[in-house]
């Protein structure tokens, strides 16, 4: 989920050619809409988009789902790793993200459960 179309389009279709099965948001609302009427493997958000801490909130409603999805928070603003664990991200990735870092980073994510 991100705030620019372009980045979840070009997200949307690199993920979907590497096998994955994806569903996106085009705000923080609409992502914790979703989060709560699906399941998900994997969420993965910017930190800043319709708010500084709109990705925060993803988090949250990530975490207080009882499937427990792996989370990934993509922010152009670089950050301590105490500050993105602590809102609850099992990983970070600085934007722009290389491809191979995104895919191997998901494929960690995913293999950690």
């Amino acid at each position: 989920m991100d705030d620019e179309p372009s980045i979840v389009m070009t997200l949307t279709a690199i993920l979907q050619k590497n096998g994955f099965q994806v569903m996106s948001a085009a705000s923080a609302q609409q992502a914790k809409e979703k989060l709560a009427r699906n399941q998900f493997d994997l969420v993965i958000t910017d930190l800043k988009m319709e708010t500084d801490g709109a990705g925060f909130e993803v988090l949250k409603t990530a975490l207080q789902q009882p499937y427990k999805p792996a989370t990934l928070l993509l922010t152009a603003y670089p950050m301590a790793p105490q500050e993105w664990v602590a809102h609850g991200a099992d990983g970070l990735l600085e934007k722009p993200t290389e491809m191979s870092a995104l895919l191997e980073t998901i494929s960690h994510l995913l293999s950690a459960d």
